[in-house]
């Protein structure tokens, strides 16, 4: 399993906050750096890691952000 360095970004921000709900300002602050994104890359870039994973390791709170599983 070989993740992108998107990927592998939101790991890390949701895996140091782990239980706790990652808004999508912080995910776009730290992963995509400020930048625009589109909240369809950000569901692509989950629903690959789900794939590469467990469809369970992150869970969406809707419309707010996400939240990493305790593994």
């Amino acid at each position: 399993m070989k993740l992108t360095r998107t990927e592998k970004k939101l790991i890390s921000l949701l895996a140091v906050n782990v239980n706790e709900l990652v808004t999508y300002e912080d995910i776009s602050s730290v992963v995509w750096k400020g930048k625009e994104f589109s909240i369809y890359s950000l569901r692509n870039v989950v629903k690959n890691i789900r794939e590469k994973t467990d469809e369970l390791f992150i869970k969406n709170s809707s419309n707010r952000g996400y939240i990493i599983n305790k593994i």
